[in-house]
């Protein structure tokens, strides 16, 4: 009997780095706000992640549909709530679509940032949904800042929003 000498090799021809990884190549270091990830990049990364893989794509989108509901059972006779449901802020969203939103923030990213938007009578009431790739908690814990680009980081172009139950003219 003859014994066989073969050896497997496995060759690897593109030694890049996975972009998926590697979208922020610097540690934040900032005092205004708490980090997701070292580069405070993880909300970019879990939604890169989201787009590349259609079977995670479609776990979180089901898992959100289940926390979002079919709708809303209330009595259509409170004019008030009827008109909430029915276009729940300015930009002429119902409250199933703000509610899918942040569901969707949720189920991906652990988290999820409802802005409510009223005067100082609470004569009205807006419901909006923010980007939770856009948000961090501010280091004071009462506040929230949005910024548009976490890899470029400005202070004076983040927009800062108290956390429930305070209220703060903007």
């Amino acid at each position: 009997m003859q014994k066989n000498n073969t050896k497997s090799m496995v060759a690897v021809a593109n030694r890049q780095s996975e972009p998926l990884f590697a979208i922020s190549p610097r540690t934040v270091q900032s005092d205004k706000f708490w980090r997701w990830g070292d580069d405070n990049m993880m909300p970019y990364a879990l939604s890169l992640m989201s787009r590349r893989s259609t079977t995670h794509r479609r776990i979180i989108n089901d898992k959100a549909d289940y926390i979002a509901g079919k709708g809303f059972s209330f009595d259509e006779q409170q004019t008030l709530l009827s008109q909430l449901v029915a276009q729940a802020n300015g930009d002429g969203e119902s409250l199933r679509e703000v509610i899918c939103r942040l569901s969707f923030d949720k189920a991906l990213m652990g988290n999820a940032f409802l802005e409510v938007v009223t005067d100082a009578e609470h004569t009205f009431l807006s419901l909006y949904h923010q980007d939770a790739s856009r948000c961090r908690i501010a280091r004071d814990k009462e506040h929230i800042l949005l910024h548009h680009n976490w890899a470029a980081f400005r202070s004076e172009e983040a927009r800062s929003l108290p956390l429930y139950p305070l209220f703060e003219q903007q």
